[in-house]
């Protein structure tokens, strides 16, 4: 907590120092400059939030969290219409060599197969459409845009890594010289004509940053927006012209003005009809319940007052069961969350359990709170996507 505190005071400091200083930055095509925390830069303002009044924090329930409930496995031989999850797999072996492999299952964990391998990196995106696969190949430094339909037709079988797929790839497009190496992120505006790309030097979450937003037509074009020695997590908007970083802003594709949402918040994913924000909440410090889950699941609802609600709240260490039930979810390099198309589910990544070791990809339904292990089934998992 105190970490989140310092860093909402660095952003109030600079962008006081923006106010100062900002008019001699005006030929830069750059809209931030992120050295620790957001710089505002000249052209652009930060206003007050156009979605209603920001919580500085949200309510705690502790010490008496809602009760977790588990849900059932489901039976997969029986039809299935809960749409596709995309993740990441880290035990494809070829060669005696071990790969990250990007994988698709159903929403229910069932039909498991294998759709691409060869060093593919970063957070797979699916269109708004529901048409296009995004996903970083080559070494990490390219993008790679499927035909999902060709790619996943017929590939799908029932059992655990059963289905092999042949993917089908588009075109493709190399990051531009000055915004690093590797792709982390993707993901496609509303109209399907852009994409907000995030990108790093290195494989390492401490070195510099890069969103760019990648016009598709053509040959591609690209826009340096953000640049910085830390992550952003940008994720563009699925309904309008808009973008989400840094956990609880949000932004035009084109430039300012820039609101706040929530005052906190971490790895922050728009749902498919754009009306809900989900994200990583700290839960907060209670004194006589020190040893607590350190993130829990909120959402933030533009159509609903209060807009902020927990959707999975911290809870206290287990001390009677072993191992502990508990979740830790996942804030390394990629997003650790991803809404359903129907708004019903959230996949989340995490480790369960006392090792602490593995990712693995659970459902959480966000009406009744139920929480189902999809990857657990035959395996690791992370960075889900989750598709029609």
């Amino acid at each position: 907590m105190q970490k989140s505190n310092l860093r909402q005071n660095l952003i109030c400091l600079l962008i006081l120092t923006w106010l100062v200083v900002g008019c001699e930055n005006r030929a830069s095509n750059i809209i931030f400059t992120l050295t620790s925390t957001p710089i505002i830069a000249a052209g652009t303002t930060e206003s007050s939030p156009i979605y209603g009044t920001p919580s500085s924090t949200i309510t705690p329930i502790l010490p008496t969290p809602t009760a977790r409930i588990f849900a059932d496995a489901d039976n997969c031989t029986l039809p299935i219409n809960a749409g596709h999850i995309l993740f990441l797999e880290s035990s494809f072996v070829q060669n005696s060599t071990s790969y990250d492999g990007l994988y698709v299952m159903d929403g229910n964990a069932c039909s498991a197969s294998l759709l691409m391998v060869g060093y593919v990196f970063g957070t797979p995106a699916w269109s708004t459409d529901g048409k296009q696969i995004s996903i970083g190949c080559d070494n990490g430094s390219v993008i790679c845009i499927l035909d999902a339909h060709a790619s996943l037709d017929g590939c799908l079988n029932l059992g655990n890594f059963n289905g092999v797929c042949t993917p089908v790839i588009l075109r493709k497009y190399a990051l531009p010289p000055g915004s690093g190496k590797y792709i982390f992120n993707t993901s496609w505006t509303y109209d399907n004509k852009r994409m907000v790309v995030e990108s790093r030097e290195t494989e390492s979450r401490d070195s510099d940053s890069y969103v760019n937003i990648l016009t598709l037509a053509g040959n591609g074009s690209w826009k340096l927006v953000m640049h910085g020695t830390t992550e952003f997590n940008a994720e563009a908007s699925p309904v309008t012209n808009e973008m989400l970083f840094d956990g609880n802003y949000i932004m035009s594709l084109d430039g300012g003005p820039i609101s706040r949402y929530t005052i906190s918040g971490y790895r922050a994913v728009w749902s498919h009809d754009g009306t809900k924000i989900a994200f990583l909440q700290e839960g907060p410090y209670v004194p006589t319940l020190p040893y607590t889950e350190p993130v829990g699941i909120a959402e933030w609802n533009f159509l609903k007052t209060p807009h902020w609600n927990w959707l999975y709240e911290p809870k206290p260490i287990d001390k009677y069961y072993w191992p502990p039930q508990n979740y830790f979810i996942d804030l390394r390099d990629y997003p650790a969350l991803s809404w359903s198309w129907d708004g019903k589910y959230l996949a989340f990544e995490g480790e369960g359990g006392s090792s602490r070791e593995i990712s693995e990809i659970y459902r959480l339904n966000v009406m009744t709170g139920e929480i189902e292990g999809l990857t657990t089934k035959f395996g690791q998992g992370y960075a889900p996507a989750w598709g029609p």
